[in-house]
């Protein structure tokens, strides 16, 4: 296993670093930049990942319960499968972003952009959704009890049901 230090050194250096499978909980990763980087499996819980680039990095599989992803980039981010119950992503870009069967109970998504983002089959209970702008999402076969979509922007997405919401 891959020590804290080689982890803050790789983000520092611009690096990918191929971590899967690693834990790290409670790690500071804010504002590093993770491109591509591979964090598959590992436990990030309580992570601080805020306003790093994560672009078309991969966390399938991960736990990130309770981690930070505040101002992030995430496009084209693999978090497929993930846990992050109670995780924050507030005005962070999920463009593309892969969500798919996540377990995003109570998770914060408020003024977040999140155009195309796929989210088919995740639970989304009592998250928040309020200001985000969701384009064209895919939330399909998702759990929505209690969540929140105040001035929510859905147009073209498709519901938990397959219809599409209206634009």
């Amino acid at each position: 296993m891959r020590s804290l230090a080689f982890l803050v050194i790789a983000a520092t250096l611009n690096l990918a670093p191929a971590i899967a499978g690693e834990s790290c909980p409670g790690c500071d990763f804010s504002a590093d930049m993770l491109t591509g980087a591979d964090f598959a499996g590992g436990d990030y819980t309580g992570a601080d990942f805020s306003g790093a680039n994560l672009s078309n990095a991969d966390f399938t599989w991960a736990t990130l319960d309770n981690a930070n992803f505040d101002g992030a980039l995430l496009a084209g981010a693999v978090l497929t499968d993930c846990s992050a119950r109670a995780a924050t992503f507030r005005g962070a870009v999920l463009t593309s972003a892969g969500l798919a069967g996540c377990d995003l109970t109570g998770a914060v998504f408020a003024g977040a952009v999140a155009i195309g983002a796929r989210l088919s089959g995740a639970n989304l209970t009592d998250a928040d959704f309020n200001s985000t702008i969701l384009f064209d999402a895919d939330l399909t076969g998702s759990t929505l009890d209690n969540t929140q979509f105040d001035n929510a922007q859905r147009c073209g997405a498709i519901l938990p049901d397959g219809t599409k919401a209206p634009c």
